[in-house]
């Protein structure tokens, strides 16, 4: 069975006092900022076959991890709802481009 220490060393009360101490004196927290609509801009040139040029742009949605991704004006859609996370987001634009073998 697990004891539940009741006394503590001097040096490990003295620290959880001085931090106590110092978050009761501290400033209090500022409010989270605002999050703007236009989270990431992803720009891709791609010189393999002629110059291509993709513009990613992924916006807010109702989840912080996630976003709302729009490829040259098309909202680029999961299965059941528009959000998409950054892993996602990666590996949407790595299958969307095509390896070259040596030559």
């Amino acid at each position: 069975m697990y004891r539940k220490r009741i006394k503590g060393s001097k040096k490990y009360n003295a620290m959880r006092a001085a931090r106590l101490r110092q978050i009761g004196e501290g400033p209090a927290p500022d409010a989270p900022l605002p999050i703007p609509d236009l989270r990431r801009r992803v720009t891709i040139e791609d010189f393999d076959f002629g110059y291509v040029r993709e513009v990613i742009e992924l916006h807010k949605s109702n989840r912080i991890d996630s976003y709302e991704m729009i490829v040259d004006g098309t909202v680029i859609k999961r299965t059941n709802s528009e959000r998409i996370g950054w892993s996602r987001v990666v590996e949407k634009i790595r299958m969307a481009f095509l390896r070259v073998h040596a030559v």
